[in-house]
């Protein structure tokens, strides 16, 4: 598959039909969170992994982003706060996440929160003109095992 630029559509997805989604989404978002997030433990990811279906369930608006019959990303917001974009790292570099960033400006974002240790995503969103107003060095860590 090349890497060129490539035509893609993002819809929305309802939360009546958000069930149909979940595996392929939660797919894609742990093959993106491995490619990107090399800061995470395994454990963490995993923990992240298994609550992802009921975050996408509950989130207010998901829009998918689809070229042909596969799904390359998703985005998620919560009223102007771009909660969430992953893109499969198949089609990363191919204008997904780009695609998906317009359509999230497109719907008001004007707030997103990035993990201090990614870089790469943190220059992705200065492309869209957003900057850094704040760090916050909270980070929760949940321990592998329970002491007894």
């Amino acid at each position: 598959m090349s890497k060129g630029k490539i035509t893609c559509e993002v819809e929305i997805v309802s939360k009546e039909r958000r069930g149909a989604y979940t595996e392929v989404l939660t797919r894609l978002w742990e093959r993106s969170v491995r490619k990107t997030h090399d800061f995470l433990r395994d454990d963490e990811v995993a923990h992240m992994c298994a609550t992802l279906p009921s975050l996408l369930a509950r989130v207010p608006v998901l829009a998918v982003c689809r070229c042909g019959a596969v799904y390359a990303g998703f985005a998620c917001l919560c009223g102007r706060e771009l909660d969430m974009l992953f893109v499969d790292p198949v089609w990363m570099g191919r204008g997904v996440g780009c695609e998906l960033m317009r359509w999230a400006l497109s719907q008001g974002a004007d707030t997103l929160t990035v993990n201090e240790e990614n870089d790469a995503a943190r220059r992705f969103y200065e492309k869209f003109e957003f900057c850094v107003v704040a760090v916050s060095y909270t980070h929760l860590t949940l321990p592998t095992k329970l002491e007894v």
